[in-house]
């Protein structure tokens, strides 16, 4: 089954691949074809590999595994339509990708055993020309990077872990499955269903 899809393995390395190179990742995120995708895995890699995160949702069903990419036919030459902002009680807002953007986000669940710094993480994404806001909620980071990249922006959800403990359901509209450090070929599943 495998050799059916190699294209698969391919993107699943890209972001659980712990030997990846600068120059590799530099291409992926500056390199004259970088695309949205291809920086949204530059970002995944940060967290997964260096941050020991655990990516699930969307982003691995919709790129990972279905190599899908949509962008609204409306707003096409303009990616910062792209972006919606939801209000907050505290009167302030989060921002969301607009519906029909795929892949819209990255989900990532912060680790267990490690201890998660934003700015650190953000220093990491800035050697890369990556630039990003962050909002903070009680449960998770909220990123939005590239807000004016010209290949477009995307959101990324760190979730705090005592959130993720509490996630024992499958949500069939994001998918059960999931990526982790070094595990190259392997797609996980969130909650064991064999």
């Amino acid at each position: 089954m495998r050799a059916l899809y190699p294209d698969i393995e391919k993107r699943i390395a890209k972001i659980t691949e712990i030997e990846r190179t600068m120059v590799d990742l530099y291409n992926g995120a500056k390199g004259r074809n970088a695309t949205r995708e291809s920086r949204m895995e530059v970002v995944a890699w940060i967290a997964v590999c260096k941050f020991h995160c655990k990516l699930e949702g969307g982003f691995v069903r919709d790129w990972v595994v279905g190599n899908y990419s949509v962008r609204p036919t409306n707003l096409g030459s303009n990616p910062a339509g792209w972006i919606n902002y939801l209000p907050r009680p505290n009167g302030s807002s989060i921002p969301y990708m607009q519906e029909g953007v795929v892949p819209a986000d990255l989900d990532c669940h912060l680790p267990i055993h490690r201890y998660f710094d934003i700015d650190k993480f953000q220093d990491e994404l800035y050697k890369f020309n990556i630039e990003c806001e962050v909002y903070r909620e009680d449960w998770r980071y909220i990123l939005l990077i590239d807000k004016d990249a010209p290949t477009g922006p995307f959101t990324m959800d760190l979730i705090e872990p005592h959130v993720a403990l509490t996630h024992d359901r499958i949500d069939f509209d994001v998918s059960n499955l999931s990526l982790e450090r070094n595990y190259p070929h392997e797609i996980g599943m969130r909650i064991d269903i064999t």
